[in-house]
């Protein structure tokens, strides 16, 4: 139940993300489409361990897709760790037990030595063949290590299957009131963007 709760609003907002990208980047959803498409046209999609299991590790993009609108807009916008040990040196910097160190994720995303033209929405970074290029520390959206979220790999499941549902049956497009660039609620802990308009359409 907790998995449900805890999920359902970070999972909403990315989904959004995406979808505010796309509006964008009309080459990016064509090529999901088609490649959401080509994967799952020949499975019958009532034998839902294949369908699923298809759309969770068999298509390269939609992963890809994913990872990139995490990366621009990762819901958690710093990590906190407490520190379990009496004496530690991190950077030079002596730090005492039971201190509180921050990691700045956006820092992180957005920094050109970790992710070429940053603030570029580009999803071909994420795809295998590029994989030789990423710092797999540079990426933590869900945290990184023993204590990451424990949530990750369900949250990224219900993720890929929405989107595959979503591309497969809608075209997203800007209307006159889709902004330029998100604008994000203060205050709440977590990166929300605030409400914008989209215009959807059936294919």
């Amino acid at each position: 139940i907790l998995f449900f709760i805890a999920g359902y609003e970070t999972t909403a907002s990315t989904i959004a993300n995406v979808m505010f990208e796309f509006t964008h980047h009309p080459e990016v959803q064509e090529k999901l489409y088609k490649e959401v498409t080509k994967k799952l046209s020949d499975l019958d999609p009532t034998d839902l361990d294949k369908y699923y299991e298809t759309i969770t590790n068999d298509i390269p993009y939609l992963d890809a897709v994913l990872k990139e609108t995490l990366r621009k807009y990762p819901i958690v916008p710093r990590l906190e760790r407490r520190l379990d040990a009496d004496s530690y040196e991190l950077g030079g910097i002596k730090l005492d037990r039971d201190t509180i160190v921050e990691v700045s994720t956006i820092a992180l995303h957005y920094d050109e030595k970790n992710y070429t033209n940053p603030f570029k929405y580009d999803p071909d970074r994420f795809l295998p063949e590029n994989k030789h290029n990423l710092n797999p520390y540079a990426y933590v959206p869900f945290g990184i290590g023993p204590r990451n979220c424990v949530g990750m790999r369900f949250a990224y499941q219900e993720a890929k299957i929405c989107l595959a549902a979503l591309v497969q049956k809608f075209i997203f497009t800007k209307s006159p009131k889709t902004p330029e660039r998100l604008e994000f609620i203060l205050g709440t802990g977590n990166l929300f963007a605030k409400s914008f308009e989209i215009s959807v359409n059936y294919r």
